[in-house]
């Protein structure tokens, strides 16, 4: 993994963010489009990519997975409910884009929003997760086996 601090793509990702935004409220007026992942905060560690968080009341959840399914791959359906559900940008984007659809007020909504909130707020824990990265930095899987302990840590879950 070629990790570098967010702040060096700023720039690169900043106008990624609002090319895709501008493609999810096209489809989504209604959604809250956030960016989120470790291009999200200046001092966090990232491979280059943009990690978005679209967020939508639950009654139209089924829509905007039709929705962002004509912009986007599906990604990782193995992993989807009825209220999550994961994109990636099948073009050669640079940045990659990925995009997590999550209903607003559901587990994985508040385990996005609370836990990039918290890294937000407190820069020990941004040194954590640029440690935890570092140290799997040659093994993705393993990166994100312990990612994913460190936000369920993160949202006391």
């Amino acid at each position: 993994m070629n990790l570098r601090p967010a702040s060096e793509l700023a720039p690169l990702i900043g106008r990624a963010f609002v090319r895709e935004r501008g493609r999810i409220l096209g489809v989504l007026p209604q959604a809250e489009v956030r960016h989120t992942g470790g291009s999200s905060l200046p001092t966090a560690l990232t491979l280059g990519d943009l990690d978005i968080h679209v967020r939508v009341p639950g009654d139209a959840f089924g829509r905007a997975v039709e929705a962002l399914t004509e912009l986007y791959e599906v990604f990782r359906p193995d992993h989807w409910t009825d209220a999550f559900a994961t994109f990636k940008d099948g073009r050669a984007t640079d940045p990659p884009v990925g995009v997590a659809l999550t209903a607003v007020g559901s587990e994985h909504d508040d385990r996005f929003v609370r836990a990039w909130e918290k890294l937000a707020a407190e820069p020990r824990l941004v040194d954590e997760y640029n440690a935890l990265k570092r140290r799997h930095a040659r093994d993705p899987g393993a990166c994100e086996v312990e990612k994913s302990a460190f936000f369920t840590r993160l949202v006391g879950g």
